[in-house]
């Protein structure tokens, strides 16, 4: 999972886990504007804006407050039952004079007056908890879900609710599309036979595979002026190859392309540049990997120096998901391998790596680490079938998901399968 580092008196330290990160802002030892950078990048930013990060606080500040409530509710339940201080103390009294003992039990007064005050002290204790806790200023907003999550924490490895889970709403929204309702792309409304839907962070620019003039498919990329406007006409990149394409990614500034080529053997990754107009690519070579027995396919840009591809046999019996660092040579270098219970859908992976995105027969699913792991669960449902439409399972085309939140790019026939074929469309889960 994704490392940070942060700034606390002048210093740098880490790094740390997100989940690290957050119990330090939870438990105030970091503010909200602390400056963090992740462990792959130079750039530092505040806290708040690292995705994922507040939610994860918002969890750990509820479940400290569940706790409170919880240990409120203890004491309240047996008022008049003697805590274990209390019974030694009891005991010491019967040691220290036998007839103290015998005149407090002949002293009703005393022996009611002693059981009022043993009453009342847990009773104020609990009243000015339960003061406290309704009268503290709010550090932190409440989940935007609005559904807190259970009294009783979740067991370690369980997949934690969806609400829970999914990105938060922005305001203003990246897009501005309602809410369950699948729209086609705006200026791309009369292409068919897409796949693989990628764009840059502005949203401005986008690359995805269609049939080109000659055998095979091959990439294109179409640009536009917001992303309120429509895209204008799509071009196809000069960089496709003689050969069918698959699987694109553009870098966050959109300044990097990769592709896979599907040659006769197995697969491979290509790299381009816009500084040559995308005009060229070379081939990126993953080490470990033997270019005669491994599929190489699949990637996605996590950052400018950071590529998430997919590894398997020529055979298709196995699969994995590895991360990619570009190293002071300019050449890659696995960094490691991602945790997936099930690594055989085509994911897309969100920027921190909180959130894994697919689509399927039931739609377009979500997968997180479970509860207190790093591994990533099977998946829930975020837009379910009847909103997207059929899926072609053997197409095995991965989606997009822009940065910031849940608005999901995808091809398909669309909710009401009138297209016949593979289309552009968005959705607002």
């Amino acid at each position: 999972m994704a490392q940070y580092f942060y700034k606390q008196a002048g210093n740098e330290h880490g790094p740390v886990s997100l989940r690290e990160l957050a119990t330090l802002v939870a438990n105030g030892t970091l503010e909200e504007r602390t400056a963090v950078r992740e462990q792959s990048s130079s750039k530092w930013t505040a806290a708040d804006e690292i995705p994922g990060l507040m939610r994860s606080v918002e969890k750990l500040v509820d479940r400290a407050s569940a706790v409170d409530t919880a240990s409120a509710d203890n004491t309240i339940a047996e008022p008049n039952k003697p805590r274990p201080a209390q019974r030694k103390e009891k005991r010491r009294e019967t040691v220290s004079s036998d007839h103290s003992e015998v005149a407090l039990q002949n002293t009703p007064a005393v022996g009611s007056r002693i059981s009022s005050v043993l009453f009342i002290i847990p009773v104020v204790v609990v009243a000015i908890s339960a003061i406290w806790l309704f009268t503290r200023p709010s550090r932190f907003p409440a989940p935007s879900s609005g559904v807190p999550l259970a009294s009783a924490e979740p067991m370690s490895g369980a997949e934690l609710p969806l609400a829970e889970v999914r990105a938060p709403a922005v305001d203003p929204p990246s897009i501005n599309i309602p809410v369950g309702v699948a729209q086609p792309v705006p200026g791309l409304e009369g292409e068919t036979g897409l796949s693989c839907p990628a764009l840059s962070d502005d949203l401005k620019t986008i690359v995805f595979v269609k049939a080109g003039p000659k055998k095979g498919d091959d990439v294109f990329l179409a640009r536009r002026e917001d992303a309120e406007k429509p895209f204008g006409a799509p071009v196809r990149l000069e960089c496709s190859t003689r050969f069918m394409e698959a699987f694109c990614s553009l870098s966050p500034n959109g300044s990097q392309l990769v592709f896979t080529t599907q040659e006769d053997g197995p697969s491979r990754i290509m790299l381009a540049n816009s500084s040559d107009n995308f005009l060229t690519a070379k081939r990126l070579v993953v080490p470990g990997t033997n270019p005669r027995q491994d599929h190489v396919d699949n990637p996605q840009w996590l950052d400018e120096d950071t590529i998430r591809v997919v590894i398997g046999d020529t055979k298709f019996t196995r699969r994995s998901q590895v991360i990619l660092k570009r190293q002071s040579n300019g050449e890659f270098s696995v960094a490691e391998e991602l945790p997936f219970q099930n690594p055989w859908p085509r994911m897309h992976l969100s920027r921190g790596r909180e959130r894994a995105y697919f689509q399927s027969e039931a739609g377009i699913l979500l997968a997180t680490p479970k509860y207190q792991t790093d591994e990533f669960g099977m998946g829930q449902a975020l837009a379910a079938a009847n909103l997207t439409g059929a899926y072609d399972q053997s197409a095995d085309d991965p989606l997009f998901a822009v940065p910031k939140e849940d608005i999901v790019f995808f091809t398909g026939p669309g909710p009401d399968g009138n297209s016949g074929t593979r289309k552009l469309w968005m959705i607002r889960p």
